[in-house]
């Protein structure tokens, strides 16, 4: 999703874990192994219809989900699914090209129920995110009926823990209720889960703390850990099993707080911004004041930079050919906004990504989590 963002491609655990005899690629090594690789899908009988178009033309030609969608003749709903399954495709391929070499177990094979069903919430839920402790409750009060089947105790340890995960209520809810479910049947007779926030997680642990039941197991619980996985994966989640003492991890990124520069001279369009951003990972720090801008970059080590073109204190246009040769700023990526139809000139310009407006919610979401190599980053 940034092939094109040698800053994020620098950071890329794929450096490493596409290397073929262990020494990491450089940035450019690696964008050039995943361009080979979308172009080695061409005219290939056994990939699935429309993977390759639609890798070429999203990552290969960088054109916009909208006019692929419209030469696709779909809606750009139908084109994310299809980009979703794409990207998997090729995280398949590339996968299995380069396991032996780095020892990796064969990666789960996904489920495309799974797989439309989480393209769906990302879609209708953007980055919004969710109060574990709030989705536990749920969970709890939800699985109640099956643990006095089971005869089995519930201990929840109270949490002060009021971080949020970077991953939408259904789909923590869901997972937890799963897990704690799936802990319940395995025979033991008590059960303790417990909240622990991390740097840049929260961890759900459910601990079968039944001590007659010392040689317990979770290899019944496997394929529902599986299935778990998959609807945790593509928001940055994870579950695994530990052996001592025998427990079930969750484990569920946190919100982040990620800086991002909102320059207009509109005071409504800034407030809509900061809406649109509310429980995401997101933090927008505004102004008016275009002379301020690089300042403020620099301050606050934004992100990312939503300008708008028509100021009074200066032009947009201005603006942006000095942030994108300025030194403290020129790496930092542009997100012109603006109700003038100027995309090309926009791209000519040095802009990153185009809005014009009014702005979309979901648009401007999935826009910065691009740019800023956010949820997104898996399909979207």
């Amino acid at each position: 999703m940034q092939l094109d963002d040698f800053e994020n491609l620098r950071h890329s655990p794929l450096l490493t874990l596409l290397s073929a005899d262990g020494t990491p690629l450089t940035p450019v090594a690696l964008q050039q192994l995943l361009l080979d690789e979308i172009e080695a899908l061409a005219g290939r009988g056994d990939v699935p219809p429309r993977f390759w178009d639609v890798l070429y033309f999203r990552f290969v030609n960088q054109l916009n989900q909208d006019k692929v969608a419209y030469q696709f003749g779909i809606s750009v709903r139908q084109l994310r699914r299809l980009q979703n399954n794409a990207i998997e495709y090729l995280a398949e391929r590339l996968w299995q090209r380069f396991q032996l070499e780095n020892g990796l177990p064969d990666p789960p094979v996904a489920n495309p129920a799974i797989q439309q069903e989480v393209a769906w919430l990302r879609e209708e839920t953007g980055t919004d995110a969710c109060r574990v402790s709030e989705e536990l409750s749920h969970a709890l009060n939800d699985v109640m009926p099956l643990a006095q089947r089971y005869d089995v105790t519930i201990h929840h340890e109270s949490s002060q823990t009021e971080a949020l995960a970077a991953i939408p209520p259904p789909v923590v809810r869901q997972a937890l209720l799963t897990v704690i479910s799936c802990a319940i049947t395995q025979g033991g007779r008590h059960i303790r889960i417990r909240l622990e926030s991390r740097d840049d997680s929260v961890r759900c642990t459910v601990e079968l703390a039944d001590a007659q039941v010392p040689a317990l197991t979770l290899t019944g619980c496997q394929p529902t850990l599986t299935t778990v996985g998959q609807l945790l994966i593509p928001f940055g989640g994870k579950v695994k099993t530990q052996d001592t003492p025998p427990a079930i991890v969750v484990r569920l990124p946190t919100v982040q707080s990620v800086p991002i520069l909102v320059l207009d001279d509109n005071p409504d369009a800034r407030l809509l911004i900061k809406r649109y951003v509310t429980h995401s990972r997101y933090r927008i720090i505004a102004t008016d004041n275009g002379r301020q801008a690089i300042q403020l970059a620099h301050q606050h080590q934004v992100r990312a930079l939503l300008l708008d073109i028509m100021m009074a204190d200066m032009a947009g246009w201005d603006l942006l050919s000095e942030w994108c040769h300025h030194p403290a700023t020129r790496d930092i990526p542009v997100i012109v906004c603006t109700i003038l139809p100027q995309e090309e000139l926009a791209y000519l310009l040095g802009a990153r990504a185009f809005l014009q407006k009014p702005v979309n919610r979901t648009k401007l979401l999935e826009t910065l989590d691009v740019l800023t190599g956010g949820p997104t980053k898996t399909p979207g």
